[in-house]
């Protein structure tokens, strides 16, 4: 009768041993795959504020391309209106040129 329960203690002990061992190698899992995911979201954090700073640096740099194009669209309409005013001058001219004279005539030699 001792020895059953000596060998229903040494079995029960086992079996808590064999569960304890299993309990630690989960555990370790665990615990690897949460410092896997820190150090991956760590990572990634580090990406993030990299890509932010390069939008930043690109939107800077955009800056002055949008000054180059409101520069641009200034020239085209200071271009547009000196072309109107050349146009107008020229119709002038030209009207100026058809029209009778209302000086008389040169006199003749003669």
């Amino acid at each position: 009768m001792v020895n059953t329960l000596l060998e229903e203690k040494k079995s029960f002990s086992e079996k808590g041993q064999a569960e304890m061992k299993e309990l630690r190698e989960t555990n370790e899992k665990q615990s690897k795959t949460i410092k896997s995911l820190r150090d991956g979201g760590a990572g990634m954090l580090v990406k993030q504020k990299e890509a932010n700073r390069q939008s930043m640096l690109l939107l800077q740099s955009a800056e002055p391309s949008v000054q180059l194009l409101k520069a641009l669209e200034d020239v085209a309409a200071v271009t547009k209106t000196l072309e109107e005013e050349l146009q107008e001058l020229q119709e002038s001219q030209e009207k100026a040129s058809v029209a009778p004279s209302t000086e008389p005539p040169p006199p003749e030699p003669g």
